[in-house]
Order: C-alpha cells, then structure tokens, then sequence
C-alpha cells in the first residue's frame, strides 16, 4: 500500500486505447494544481493535449489557477474541439457539473491568497453575511441538480471534494460529502465496483477526487478507474475517468431546445393568444 508522498499507481479498470468505432463517451476529472495554459513555447497547452492523448470527450479540470476570462474559454475550446465534434456543447439529456470544493474552514485562519479567502469574498458580495465556502458549495451543487432533475437531465458531477466520504477519520468530522451525495442522489460508481478508495492526493492518505453518477446511469459504465500520478497532466493528485456506453447512455431519448416553427401557435388557440398579448 502505498504511504503518503510516494507515487501512486493506477487503480480500477484499465484505460484503454481508443477506436474510431468504440461507442464510448470517455469523461476525465483532474485537479491540475495549475493550468499551462497561455504558457510561452506551448502551441497547445499540456493541461489539454493530454485529453487528445487519452481520447477524452469531456474533460473537468480544477484547480486551474487561471482567470476564466472569455479569451481563456474560447482558447480551451478551440484547441479541444479543433480535431472532432464539440461533445460538450451538444444538449444529450445528461448535464456534467465541474466543481472544486475548498480543504479549508474558517478556523484554519486561511491565507490570503487561498481559493478559500477567493470564494469567501464572492460569497460576502453575493449577499451572505456569514460565508462557509467549504459548506455552501455542497448546497449550491444540490440546488442546482435539483433544479436540472426537474428539467430532466441526470447529472454527473466531477470534483475534488477534498473528503473521503469512506475514511474514519473524515466521518468523525461530520461526512458532509457523504450527506450530499445522499440527499443528491448521487453514487459513487469506483466504490460500488471495486469496494475501494485509493488515495488520490500525493501529499496525503485519502481519495479526495470523484467522479459521482445519477443512479440511472450507473448500467452505462464500462470502465472506470484511477491513472497513476506520473499518468496524464503532471499535478499532485490523480485523474479519474469514466467511460461510458454510449447507446445505453442516452437510450436514443435526446433533449433539445424546441424548434422555432414549434414554438407558433395557431390563431384559434385562445389560451396562447392571450398569454402572448399579455407579455408582450
């Protein structure tokens, strides 16, 4: 078993190598410890050659340490999207959530410069008077799949929740992670196969970095697992993937916005006349 700051193997089923014809929706999430992004001497930065390297579809990175200003978004997809199609940008019937959650609470007395002290003070500006970013942040993700379940999608969430929802240790301190994906609906697709949480965190003993599924969802999944730390983007934690197939992913049923002609209504449709006139 492999002890705190030594390198850890991969875990899970095996990765493997990608085909054309494969049928698989392949779903990456890594806390990158900082983007390459916009670095000089990279036509394409690491952090996103790595997703054609492993025949990624949707990548979730955290921990980008870069200002998500319109230039760095459209460069991201852009270099991503250039060889194949725009698999995230296409309305499937399934909505993937990238999340960060902070390791640190108030009375660690955080630095100034941490994510914690970052989302404090968006917190404060958003009207809340007592911010807990480590705690609000599980709140938020549950209002929002609440509220993509009733317009019919089944989330998936990638995350560095900085918890070990299984490790004794993390119960005793109240196992948030665990009540979130309880009161979410969500489950923990590694766990449930291999009965196991390897650590994903070089500098520590616990898995901190998930991929958590909608239950329906769970019968799609043909493998998933753990890459080593020397594997994929060079971070301190490990990256999770999933690969799912795709005709029992999505079962044919496809949501899409509906179409302009379908939106019209007839002129001996009262009900729509005066809603219509009533707006407007």
């Amino acid at each position: 078993m492999n002890e705190s700051g030594q390198d850890i193997f991969a875990s899970g089923d095996p990765l493997i190598d990608r085909t054309p014809d494969d049928g698989i929706l392949r779903l990456a999430s890594h806390n990158i410890n900082g983007s390459q992004m916009g670095h000089r001497g990279f036509e394409v930065a690491p952090d996103i050659d790595v997703n054609d390297e492993l025949g990624i579809d949707i990548s979730g990175l955290q921990e980008t340490k870069k200002p998500w200003t319109a230039q760095t978004v459209d460069c991201t997809t852009s270099k991503h999207n250039s060889n194949g199609p725009k698999d995230g940008s296409r309305d499937k019937g399934i909505v993937v959530i990238n999340a960060y959650r902070t390791c640190h609470v108030k009375t660690d007395n955080p630095g100034p410069f941490t994510s914690y002290q970052m989302e404090y003070i968006g917190l404060r500006e958003s009207g809340i008077k007592d911010p807990q970013p480590r705690f609000q942040i599980l709140k938020d993700l549950t209002t929002l799949i609440d509220e993509k379940r009733e317009q019919g999608y089944r989330p998936i969430v990638m995350m560095d929740a900085n918890e070990d929802w299984v490790a004794e240790s993390h119960k005793q301190q109240g196992n948030k992670l665990k009540k979130f994906m309880q009161h979410s609906q969500l489950a923990d697709p590694f766990f449930l196969k291999f009965n196991q949480a390897p650590r994903t965190y070089v500098r520590g003993k616990h898995r901190l970095d998930y991929i958590l599924v909608d239950p329906a969802l769970l019968p799609a999944i043909r493998n998933i697992g753990y890459l080593g730390s020397m594997e994929a983007n060079i971070s301190d934690h490990t990256m999770a993937y999933i690969d799912f197939d795709e005709k029992l992913l999505f079962k044919g049923l496809i949501n899409r916005p509906t179409e302009i002609h379908s939106r019209e209504f007839m002129i001996c449709q009262d009900d729509k006349k005066l809603k219509f006139t009533t707006l407007a």
